[in-house]
């Protein structure tokens, strides 16, 4: 399902099987409007909670977000992120992990209903991305990719933060199939990384998926903060029309929300 990406668990309701609340969450249909954001309490031991329930921050406190590589969504908001993150200085860094839409809905991305929702997000959120997609060299699986940015997160955050945004503007900017093996190779080498085999790469990733399941995760991409608390695709209003089009609209409110619980971390 896309727009915003959600696995799909029942007309119009989303249950949250590992916490104390019950997330309702409303599929984009027709003419409807919804905000794409949804929060829900988890009960987890994250990193930063100590056993008493005390936050302890470590030196550079990890917000965890669970994702498809080939997301737009995603791509929107963690340029949004760590634009804003520069801007204050903050030591907070992403955890991008994996969340594969493949996988969930059993089905490949469908490259029209996606070059329909970027342009609905160059018309009114994000002109200055997106400029090299190309639905013709989209890639076919994630997979590779996953495995690839799990890699990197074994190096260190830094890497990994940067390896996983430079997947998706391979993609987004530069119009290249991060699951040709070529392309893969090249970022993999621009870091320092090798790539895994086509097994090892799918098992990682349905660790990550299971995992993300397990804490309450319900679509891409779905932010998880060190409190506990989590957001669904924060910071876009959408609205699909009755031709197939998208209309979608930044969520200041929602989105300074973010930024303000985000980087209070540090």
């Amino acid at each position: 399902m896309h727009g915003p990406y959600r696995s799909g668990l029942g007309p119009n309701v989303v249950t949250i099987r590992n916490g104390l609340t019950v997330s309702r969450v409303s599929v984009i249909t027709g003419s409807q409007s919804i905000s794409a954001h949804s929060r829900v309490q988890l009960r987890v031991d994250s990193i930063g909670v100590d056993k008493q329930g005390d936050i302890s921050m470590s030196e550079n406190p990890t917000v965890e977000v669970f994702a498809d590589i080939g997301c737009p969504f995603t791509y929107v908001g963690l340029h949004r992120i760590l634009a804003e993150r520069d801007r204050r200085g903050s030591k907070v860094r992403l955890h991008v992990r994996a969340w594969p839409l493949e996988l969930v809905n059993n089905a490949p991305f469908d490259t029209d209903h996606l070059d329909a929702e970027i342009v609905g997000m160059q018309d009114t959120v994000a002109p200055e991305l997106f400029a090299g997609f190309n639905p013709q060299t989209f890639p076919r699986t994630s997979l590779p990719a996953f495995g690839l940015a799990h890699v990197a997160y074994e190096k260190s955050l830094d890497c990994g933060e940067q390896v996983s945004m430079a997947l998706r503007t391979e993609i987004f900017e530069h119009g290249r199939d991060v699951s040709d093996p070529a392309v893969l190779g090249e970022v993999a080498s621009r870091f320092g990384l090798v790539l895994l085999d086509m097994d090892t790469a799918e098992e990682l990733t349905r660790t990550e998926w299971r995992e993300g399941k397990a804490l309450g995760v319900i679509g891409s991409p779905h932010f998880l903060f060190p409190t506990g608390e989590g957001a669904f695709c924060p910071g876009l209003t959408i609205k699909r029309r009755d031709d197939g089009s998208f209309d979608i609209a930044p969520d200041v409110e929602t989105m300074g929300s973010i930024f303000e619980q985000m980087f209070a971390l540090g």
